[in-house]
């Protein structure tokens, strides 16, 4: 999404009915721009939906374990209820990597389901910070830069819809200001 370069201010000297026109036309382009860009300013735009999620008994290696294999580095913890996916937690592999002996890297070739029989319940954060599917995208940011955290659960009436990362936002910010693509910024 790049603009082309808009034409000079006019003075009142200049003025004429055809470059009134063209302003007009430059104007309405930026108009649909700004427009194509609010609605890609909200989570909801970027977060994954209905994301993998563990339940509190799951064992510390198998989280490991499956953190690995996914390259995952955040799980929601829910409970299943006849309302949807009830959010109780969240465990990073920061808390994970805390669940194991020291002398064991959860993240290694050896971690079997064996290998720490905790449940996740023992070791994930349980004061979860959160955000809804409304929330623009740089309030998002702000709260994960100033928590010090990389993901927020998305919740809709208190259950479970997405989760948002920093990676999430990072992509988002990038396909905003159009640093993918060559062009001129104004």
């Amino acid at each position: 999404h790049t603009l082309a370069a808009l034409p000079p201010q006019l003075n009142g000297r200049t003025r004429n009915s055809r470059t009134e026109s063209k302003c007009r036309f430059y104007s309405h382009k930026l108009d649909v721009l700004l427009i194509k860009r609010e609605k890609n300013m909200f989570v909801e735009k970027w977060m994954t939906r209905d994301p993998v999620y563990v339940t509190p008994d799951a064992t510390v290696s198998f989280i490991a374990i499956e953190m690995n294999r996914r390259k995952f580095r955040h799980f929601p913890v829910v409970e299943n209820t006849p309302s949807g996916a009830w959010l109780v937690g969240i465990v990073a592999k920061y808390d994970i990597a805390r669940g194991f002996p020291a002398n064991l890297n959860p993240f290694s070739i050896e971690v079997t389901e064996d290998s720490v029989s905790r449940p996740v319940s023992s070791v994930m954060t349980k004061k979860v910070i959160t955000t809804t599917p409304d929330c623009p995208i740089e309030e998002a940011a702000r709260i994960l830069h100033s928590n010090r955290i990389g993901a927020l659960p998305v919740l809709r009436n208190n259950t479970l819809v997405g989760i948002i990362t920093e990676s999430d936002v990072f992509e988002a910010f990038i396909s905003m200001t159009a640093a993918k693509t060559s062009g001129v910024r104004i």
